[in-house]
């Protein structure tokens, strides 16, 4: 679907996903911005079909950083373990966030995925990114 990625390979991005923290995530998603964020996800969903799952990591494990296994990736396996798919419409969106790679990816269901423009996603991905 649709990425930003600031994505480094082995010994520095497995230090930096090492030092990177939940309490990063603590710091980034405050309490009350999560909260804000299900209620956005809530009111999507009431004005659409998709069903959408928010996935905010601090960090991959180190030896997945270290491998250079990419957010991309990271999202992918996430959408499938946590059966993102699993839609009567297949209209499920993960958007994955990874705090140590600075990176947003977006996977959508192929229901959703045929209505939705790629350049859509792309342009909330770095709006995100943005801040």
């Amino acid at each position: 679907m649709a990425s930003k990625t600031r994505h480094h390979h082995g010994a520095r991005r497995a230090l930096t996903h090492l030092l990177t923290t939940s309490s990063h995530a603590r710091r980034a998603f405050p309490p009350a911005d999560l909260q804000k964020l299900e209620a956005a996800v809530r009111e999507g969903e009431q004005r659409h079909r998709g069903e959408v799952r928010v996935v905010i990591e601090s960090s991959l494990p180190v030896r997945d950083a270290w491998a250079g296994v990419s957010p991309r990736h990271r999202a992918r396996m996430l959408f499938g373990l946590l059966e993102v798919w699993n839609t009567r419409e297949h209209v499920g969106v993960l958007l994955y966030i990874n705090l140590a790679d600075h990176a947003v990816e977006i996977l959508a269901d192929h229901g959703i995925a045929a209505k939705v423009d790629t350049h859509a996603w792309r342009t909330i991905c770095e709006t995100i990114t943005r801040g």
